[in-house]
């Protein structure tokens, strides 16, 4: 077997693995973001991971330093109340 299909044979396990620990309902969006022809997966693929797969987590994300925050899927626009914080 050559280093780059040993390479790949690792990477798909790799990724079959992460599959398995994550919630059903996200792994399209993974699986979408691995084939690497969707950056809007990858970014909510990794932005869900980042907030423990919680979707209201990522709307309200506290990590202004990420390079990703700007472009987060799921994000609260400014002056908007999300039905979770009414009370």
């Amino acid at each position: 077997m050559k280093a780059k299909e040993l390479n790949m044979d690792k990477n798909n396990d790799a990724i079959h693995r992460r599959m398995a620990d994550m919630p059903k309902a996200y792994r399209k969006v993974y699986q979408r973001a691995m084939t690497g022809r969707s950056r809007k997966a990858a970014m909510r693929a990794m932005c869900l991971e980042c907030c423990g797969w919680q979707r209201v987590e990522v709307a309200n994300c506290s990590a202004p330093n990420c390079p990703l925050y700007p472009y987060r899927p799921d994000r609260v626009p400014v002056g908007r109340v999300l039905s979770s914080q009414v009370r």
